[in-house]
């Protein structure tokens, strides 16, 4: 019986790759299903630094929420072929949470 070869460092880079854009999808999927759910509720809850919990709600929390789906979203730039692509899809997803917090913090 033959040994294997050692693995290539091409085929070592894609394994690498494959664990951090399943680490990176399995991140978006918890922050993602968070964030719908408290969209559903029209609710958001967090905690201060000082341990204190946050609750909005109404028209405030809408927009926090949406501001956590699209930071949400950056992990899923690693699924990318190029970096153009990549880059395009963490600007769609900043410009969409940036306008989202800015209309959050003027709402609430």
């Amino acid at each position: 019986m033959t040994p294997r070869p050692p693995p290539t460092p091409e085929a070592r880079r894609r394994e690498g790759l494959l664990i951090g854009r399943l680490l990176g999808t399995l991140t978006t999927a918890t922050f993602a299903g968070m964030a719908l759910w408290f969209l559903h509720l029209g609710v958001y809850v967090g905690h201060a630094r000082s341990g204190r919990e946050i609750v909005l709600s109404g028209p405030a929390a809408t927009a926090l929420n949406v501001f956590l789906l699209g930071i949400a979203g950056l992990p899923l730039a690693l699924w990318a072929r190029n970096g153009r692509q990549a880059a395009w899809w963490a600007t769609g997803c900043v410009t969409v949470a940036a306008v989202a917090l800015i209309s959050s913090l003027r709402l609430g």
